[in-house]
């Protein structure tokens, strides 16, 4: 399942790279796919319970999207190691996708934080910070209604 709550009413404006912002939310939706999915194996479920929420809102110019999914978590306490080049807990993989994608949201003015969930469920949280264009129209492939 796939959710996403957009508190703003409207469709904010950033500025940046659509294809850049683009290949930064697939990959962070990619790995709760995968976290999910690994999960589900690891407790062996027959029917999956899978879970991806996204929360978008606007609080002082910045446009804050949240990610939340159901899945195993972050594999590091220390997850602003997971940002490093070549790590990675996963057998396969590069250990580029994070480090890529916290490139991308700084090259565009904005954070990254990862977490674990705090309310006792199993999963991962994602904040992402970017400041908004208020006076722009949304490029193609940037909007944020849901």
């Amino acid at each position: 399942q796939f959710g996403v709550q957009n508190e703003l009413g409207r469709s904010p404006s950033i500025q940046g790279d659509e294809r850049l912002m683009g290949q930064a939310l697939t990959n962070l939706f990619k790995n709760a796919g995968e976290s999910i999915t690994s999960r589900v194996d690891e407790e062996g479920l027959d029917e999956p319970d899978g879970r991806i929420d996204v929360l978008i809102r606007e609080r002082n110019g910045t446009l804050k999207i949240d990610i939340v999914d159901n899945g195993a978590g972050w594999p590091l306490l220390d997850t602003d190691k997971l940002f490093e080049p070549y790590v990675t807990t996963r057998k396969t993989g590069t250990g580029l996708g994070l480090a890529i994608v916290k490139r991308i949201i700084e090259d565009h003015g904005g954070s990254l934080v990862l977490k674990n969930r705090s309310d006792n469920m199993s999963g991962a949280y994602v904040a992402i910070d970017l400041p908004i264009n208020t006076n722009k129209d949304v490029p193609t492939g940037l909007s944020t209604s849901s």
